[in-house]
């Protein structure tokens, strides 16, 4: 499923391909979105693309919470089955420039990484931003907006 109007441009890029970075991505997938996962290494996209290019999302709360019958259609567990997002690309966020694997410009950005590893990522991928890239932070922790801003905009001319 594709929204319609959606172009390259609306690709969203997600950094960090843990619990949030999946779930998040997953759910932007099964809402028509192009996605881009950016991982660690080739090796890593090369695995995901073995895999088919697809995240699996189990709904575990649904059966340990006393409400859960409110959300299975006919009582039985078997209702909370996996849901797939499918069609996610992915590609290694440590491509050298002029490297012909280099990430193409990003316009919206999504870092899930852990806190104290923002900068690390922001850094891997600050060669495909630009002054009208969206950069959303999500993640469990402070100040990771503000050390960007101190590392890669010391000047208010370059916000």
């Amino acid at each position: 499923m594709v929204l319609e109007g959606t172009s390259a441009a609306s690709r969203i890029h997600v950094l960090g391909a843990g619990a949030v970075g999946l779930l998040f991505a997953a759910h932007l997938r099964q809402s028509g979105h192009p996605i881009t996962l950016l991982l660690r290494s080739q090796a890593s996209a090369d695995r995901f693309a073995r895999s088919g290019g697809r995240i699996s999302v189990f709904n575990n709360w649904a059966r340990s919470q006393p409400s859960r019958k409110l959300l299975q259609t006919n009582g039985s567990s078997n209702d909370m089955a996996p849901w797939l997002a499918e069609d996610i690309q992915a590609r290694a966020a440590t491509s050298l420039p002029g490297d012909s694997g280099q990430i193409p410009h990003i316009d919206k950005l999504i870092i899930t990484t852990k806190a104290q590893d923002t900068l690390q990522a922001y850094w891997s991928v600050r060669a495909s931003l630009n002054s009208k890239s969206t950069v959303v932070l999500l993640q469990n922790g402070m100040g990771s907006y503000e050390a960007i801003q101190r590392e890669f905009y010391p000047s208010p001319q370059q916000h």
